[in-house]
C-alpha cells in the first residue's frame, strides 16, 4: 500500500489529486492537510511514503513546512506541487530537500512520473528546469 499525504489549502485541488492518485495507485491510502499545522501533525501522527506539498498555504509557506518536514523526517520524500512557476521556486525547494517540483499547470502524467521517480528514490526535474539549471 502506498501512503500519500496531500497538503494543499484548496479542497478542489485535494479532491482532484485524490481522484488521480486512486486511478494510478489502486492500493493508495490518502491523507489530507489544508494548512501547515495539519500537514506537520499528520506527519507526526502517521508514516507516509510521500508528501505532495503546495507552496502557498495559510499561516506558513509550504517551503517553511518542507524545511520542518525534512528536519523531522529527513528521509520523507516530498514533491512540491505549486501554481508558482518552477523558475521562481524549484531551486529553493530542491535545496530544502524536495525530491521533485511540478507545476499545477502540468499534465497529470507529469505529476505521476514525478511521484513514481521520487518514491523510487530519485529526484524529478522537468526538462524546463533542467535547461534552466544547465544555463547557470
Amino acid at each position: 500500500m502506498t501512503r500519500i499525504l496531500i497538503a494543499d489549502d484548496h479542497e478542489l485541488v485535494r479532491r482532484g489529486l485524490t481522484t488521480l492518485l486512486r486511478e494510478a495507485f489502486p492500493d493508495v491510502q490518502i491523507g489530507e492537510a489544508q494548512d501547515a499545522r495539519q500537514a506537520l501533525a499528520a506527519v507526526e501522527k502517521q508514516a507516509w511514503d510521500i508528501v505532495l506539498l503546495d507552496i502557498n498555504m495559510p499561516g506558513r509557506s509550504g517551503l517553511d513546512v518542507l524545511q520542518d518536514l525534512k528536519q523531522l523526517h529527513p528521509q520523507l520524500p516530498v514533491v512540491v506541487v505549486s501554481a508558482f512557476p518552477e523558475k521562481d521556486y524549484a531551486v529553493r525547494a530542491f535545496r530544502l530537500g524536495a525530491g521533485g517540483y511540478v507545476s499545477k499547470q502540468s499534465a497529470s502524467g507529469e505529476l505521476l512520473a514525478a511521484i513514481r521517480k521520487v518514491l523510487a528514490g530519485g529526484r524529478y526535474v522537468t526538462p524546463l528546469l533542467a535547461e534552466a539549471l544547465a544555463a547557470i
